[in-house]
């Protein structure tokens, strides 16, 4: 049980990390037209932080459902091995993992290119 919280917290970081890097991200990308006179001076620099955000979001992204890693695909199977969910909640999971089943395809197609 000790290691699946250790999981469980890799597996949380991990997600803070992404969703870290995605409001980064979309910060430069909504924000850009509000200080677009500002940016525009260190164009070069905002333009690097911005793709490299992008670059983060869609790795980060890609940590948490690469199926050679841990990942919530892989946990998700190693608890069910351990048989600590119940049959509702197996099956509301894998609903959500059905809900994000093209993000993931999506996600594979732009980290594998």
């Amino acid at each position: 049980m000790k290691n699946i919280e250790k999981e469980f917290s890799e597996i949380s970081d991990a997600l803070v990390t992404a969703y870290q890097n995605w409001e980064v991200w979309w910060l430069f990308k909504s924000q850009r037209p509000k200080y677009a006179n500002i940016m525009n001076h260190y164009l070069e620099f905002f333009t690097i932080a911005q793709y490299a955000h992008w670059i983060t979001t869609i790795i980060s992204t890609w940590c948490l459902i690469d199926d050679n890693n841990l990942s919530l695909v892989t946990f998700y199977k190693r608890i069910c091995k351990e048989n600590i969910l119940t049959d509702e909640t197996k099956i509301e999971i894998e609903n959500k993992f059905d809900g994000i089943d093209n993000i993931m395809k999506g996600i594979k197609i732009i980290r594998h290119n």
